[in-house]
């Protein structure tokens, strides 16, 4: 968790780009760690494949900018980061 919170912090930038980039890193976080699936659909969901990520990752290029959700997403420290935190 303080690998990803020092991360974070670092997201937290005068630059409004990097502002809305935080709190979309921001929900990623806080949707995974409220996420109730089955084991086995979180195995895959963790490597980033199955149906039920494009679905989840679809829902958030809905609600902020799919640049900025992209970005996070195949960002693998990112994401190693994120998914060991929650």
């Amino acid at each position: 968790m303080d690998e990803w919170l020092k991360m974070r912090r670092g997201m937290w930038d005068v630059d409004t780009d990097r502002y809305f980039k935080g709190v979309v890193a921001d929900t990623i976080f806080l949707q995974l760690k409220n996420l109730k699936i089955r084991q086995t659909e979180w195995s895959k969901f963790k490597q980033r494949e199955g149906v039920l990520f494009k679905r989840w990752v679809a829902a958030l290029q809905l609600d902020f900018d799919a640049d900025h959700v992209n970005s996070l997403i195949t960002n693998d420290d990112f994401w190693t980061k994120t998914i060991a935190a929650i």
